[in-house]
């Protein structure tokens, strides 16, 4: 399960894009702040909405990531190399 609250310092998530039970994916707009230029809350992940478990929260349940966030294409798998200048300290990633 995952909780994610409606409002913070900054923001109150006023504006549901969803409802109880909907079924929903990574990056879909959940709520937005009406009164900050509409800013939405993305969904983090695929999940199904549950907008009772705790007040002030859209709770997502049965969650999947998506299987494209953690796989990269055969060719970017490459090992990372790191470039030491003469002291040791780091002067590039590569």
């Amino acid at each position: 399960m995952l909780y994610l609250p409606l409002f913070s310092r900054s923001f109150d998530f006023t504006a549901l894009q969803v409802e109880n039970g909907d079924s929903v994916t990574e990056g879909q707009i959940l709520a937005t702040d009406p009164e900050n230029y509409f800013v939405p809350l993305l969904a983090p992940m695929n999940g199904t909405v549950n907008l009772d478990a705790v007040e002030n929260h859209i709770t997502l349940e049965g969650l999947s990531a998506s299987s494209s966030r953690f796989s990269l294409p055969q060719s970017r798998r490459k090992p990372a190399m790191i470039r030491r200048s003469f002291c040791g300290s780091v002067s590039g990633l590569f």
